[in-house]
């Protein structure tokens, strides 16, 4: 069965999130009438979450034998690749680095760290279009200790639903591809539609390797941002 991850509370900066059937086989992102951005029915894929009001991310294509949870289960080159238990995560001062040049690249890799993490296959992306500086991409990496941040960010990105909803602002989307070769897993984010607040870049690539003592955990052997 395929499980939808939504947000406990969207209102708050905790990120909590609780599962629930959806009441359609395939999902994706949308606005909620609070402004917050949530997990709907009759997208295209076949598992979506909610991290906080900000952000939605939905991975694996609808059909495609991904089911069991909210991370990507795929029964083809998913599977094949990575296998089905398996995830990665990055390295913090990896995405802290990125942020450096791109504040919301890092803080996409942030929060799908800390969500689903990354396994093979093509993650859709959605951001309500909020603007992001370097120096708040610490609270997306340590976010447990940033509620007052989230709180005040929450309220702003009602705003920016109101201005969507008024035809006068909309989502940033971006597109993330995970892989994995013999010599480690290559990451590329692309954006679909960005942000004129946002560092004019549309891709980011990140060759990266296992640490030899903790080997779910990626380090970069080369990362670029064009």
């Amino acid at each position: 069965m395929i499980v939808l991850l939504v947000n406990a509370d969207a209102g708050t900066g905790s990120g909590l999130r609780t599962m629930s059937p959806p009441t359609q086989n395939c999902v994706g992102c949308g606005g909620a009438p609070s402004g917050c951005l949530s997990c709907k029915g009759g997208g295209d894929s076949a598992n979506c979450y909610t991290d906080g009001c900000e952000f939605c991310v939905s991975v694996g294509a609808c059909g495609d034998g991904g089911g069991t949870g909210p991370l990507y289960n795929a029964a083809g080159s998913g599977q094949a690749i990575l296998g089905l238990g398996r995830s990665f995560t990055l390295d913090r001062d990896l995405i802290g680095r990125v942020g450096a040049v791109h504040p919301r690249f890092a803080a996409t890799l942030a929060n799908v760290n800390r969500g689903v993490g990354f396994r093979a296959g093509t993650y859709n992306l959605h951001w309500m279009p909020v603007a992001m500086n370097p120096s708040d991409v610490d609270a997306y990496i340590n976010r447990s200790q940033y509620d007052d941040f989230f709180a005040k960010r929450n309220r702003e990105v009602r705003r920016a639903g109101q201005r969507i909803a008024a035809g006068e602002d909309s989502l940033i989307v971006y597109r993330m591809d995970v892989e994995e070769a013999a010599g480690g897993v290559t990451l590329t984010l692309t954006v679909l539609q960005g942000s004129h607040t946002d560092p004019q870049f549309t891709r980011l690539t990140i060759n990266g390797i296992s640490d030899p003592e903790k080997p779910n955990l990626l380090r970069a052997s080369n990362w670029s941002i064009n």
